[in-house]
């Protein structure tokens, strides 16, 4: 019976047997408490700790909407489920891995290019890295969540002659997977692209089919293209309704959307008497934001020592000023410290009045302005950013590729201040993970046990290091014979390599967007080309490589068999 199982389905027993020893590999690698970093760990798991509890996010504050909830529902849920996070993130990303190596089967003609990229993508090093992965923090969601927006995007694309019925499981999971990625980080905006093109060429080859063949099945298919949009509105309307229920005001996030967000843009968009590297707004525009807005002139106070702070956090310290990864921030907290953060609606409120105060200004000329960025997280743009871009971008994509930096370790937990000790205990709580601490009695019993699991990954992550970037250049030499042979044949009136052609194209294109914003934050802002930051673009650039490499290989296995078959029957 079961080796009966096993001849039918070896590509099935194949994919469990590899998901098993991965999980087996990484669940227990100890994870990275950072109980100081009240905007970032802290937060998620704090948030976590409210969701379990029914206090939805917990009580209002600067930090309670200011990034989105779908990581700490997932950590809620791995506690509630008894698993560890680990276990649940690394069960989680297999599970994108599953989804995109069924959605693109159709290219291959043999399980065994399947099971070379499931392999490939189960053991990516970003699925177990020190700082993607061991620190409790979102940035583990976006490997899995783009394995499954692409990869069901991919799968409607290459079926979409099939009935919808068949067509609706990989269309509803690419909109609850692009929700969960649009609440999980505010820069999500990156994948729209992507997603937009790929649903729109899929109901444009259904459309010109139903022209040809006038079967109402294509166009019925073409109207379903919507349905990801459609899930994707409707899950950003039940949180914001949610938030609203709580909070009193109707949004996911209030750096994306909210009064916030104008009032930022309008700070932006005075422009300073001075350029400073990654100031836009300097110490003197600031003096001149008070003269503009008598709301942001009432906070002077609080505001001043913010931003005394946040200075210290820039790449100059003791320059007197606050650089733009941390500027909205001293904002926000003076604003908290102001008393304006007792209700949402009256810091919402104050943010109004400033961006009508400020506008206002700019309106009678009362300052010089310039223009802005789409995000309020984006640095006003500079003329010398055009010569600096490129190189950024070059540098993201080499980091990506080379898998620089990336890899498991013993990572150690901070030490919390003294008032704050107890928040260790809700990370382990929370995890179901081993913590660890520098020069900690109570780690010398396991510390041998994790080191020897640290360097068992650190094995496959020096093999994708060494053989990263020879097989990402050998995949564009061959998907570079790809196209041009797609051309020859699209000469010749032979569209079927299309298909196959396109998930290689849309896989090298879907990334981009996410290099160019890494690049121009740290160009700007601050040093954003990180595993962190990056992480999404990890599975796509071993997804390219390994599918162009085997497309070509599986293209000239076919020819030479052809050869071989036509010599043998002159």
């Amino acid at each position: 019976m079961v080796l009966e199982f096993i001849k039918k389905r070896p590509l099935l027993v194949f994919m469990v047997i590899v998901s098993i020893i991965k999980i087996l590999l990484v669940c227990n690698l100890p994870v990275r408490a950072a109980p100081n970093s009240v905007h970032d760990s802290w937060l998620m798991v704090k948030t976590a700790k409210s969701l379990m509890e029914g206090q939805w996010l917990g009580n209002y504050t600067d930090k309670t909407l200011i990034k989105g909830p779908f990581f700490p529902l997932f950590l809620a849920f791995s506690k509630t489920s008894t698993l560890s996070y680990l276990f649940c993130a690394s069960f989680f990303y297999l599970v994108g891995c599953w989804v995109f190596t069924f959605a693109v089967r159709g290219i291959f003609d043999k399980n065994i290019y399947l099971a070379i990229l499931f392999i490939v993508l189960a053991f990516n090093p970003i699925s177990f890295d020190s700082i993607a992965f061991q620190r409790i923090y979102r940035g583990s969601m976006s490997p899995t969540q783009v394995l499954l927006i692409c990869g069901c995007l991919f799968a409607v694309f290459l079926r979409r002659e099939n009935s919808l019925k068949k067509l609706l499981p990989w269309l509803i999971t690419a909109g609850f997977a692009l929700a969960s990625m649009w609440l999980t980080r505010e820069d999500s905006i990156w994948i729209l692209p992507f997603v937009l093109s790929m649903l729109a060429l899929t109901a444009f080859m259904l459309i010109y089919h139903y022209y040809q063949t006038r079967k109402k099945t294509y166009l019925i298919n073409a109207a379903s293209c919507l349905l990801p949009i459609i899930i994707l509105q409707c899950c950003l309307a039940v949180v914001s309704a949610i938030n609203y229920a709580h909070y009193g005001i109707f949004t996911t996030n209030e750096i994306n959307n909210s009064n916030f967000t104008k009032a930022m843009r309008s700070i932006y968009s005075v422009k300073p008497s001075e350029v400073i590297d990654y100031v836009s707004v300097p110490r003197s525009t600031v003096k001149t934001l008070y003269k503009l807005s008598p709301s942001l002139s009432s906070i002077r106070k609080t505001w001043e020592p913010r931003l005394d702070g946040w200075e210290q956090f820039g790449k100059v310290p003791g320059d007197n000023e606050v650089e733009d990864g941390w500027f909205f921030w001293s904002l926000r907290h003076a604003v908290a410290a102001a008393g304006m953060y007792r209700k949402a609606q009256i810091a919402d409120n104050f943010y109004l009045k400033v961006h009508i105060e400020i506008d206002q200004a700019l309106k009678e000329k009362k300052a010089e302005s310039r223009a802005t960025m789409p995000s309020a997280l984006m640095s006003p743009w500079r003329s010398e950013y055009g010569k600096k871009l490129p190189a950024a971008i070059t540098k993201a994509f080499k980091f990506v590729a080379t898998f620089d930096m990336i890899g498991s370790d013993v990572v150690y937990s901070e030490i919390p201040q003294a008032d704050i000790v107890s928040r260790n205990k809700v990370f382990e709580y929370i995890s179901g993970n081993t913590v660890l601490y520098k020069d900690s009695d109570s780690n010398k019993d396991i510390l041998p046990a994790m080191s020897r699991i640290v360097k068992r990954c650190r094995i496959i992550s020096d093999l994708y290091k060494a053989t990263g970037f020879p097989s990402m250049i050998m995949a564009s030499i061959a998907y570079l014979l790809l196209t041009i042979s797609m051309v020859i044949s699209f000469w010749k009136k032979d569209f079927s390599p299309f298909a196959s052609w396109l998930i290689p194209t849309g896989i090298a294109l879907c990334p981009i967007a996410l290099f160019m914003g890494v690049a121009y934050t740290a160009i700007s802002a601050f040093s954003a080309i990180n595993s962190q930051y990056l992480s999404g673009a990890y599975p796509l650039l071993s997804a390219f490589t390994c599918i162009s490499l085997m497309l070509f290989i599986q293209k000239m296995v076919n020819f030479f068999k052809t050869k071989v078959a036509m010599s043998n029957h002159p």
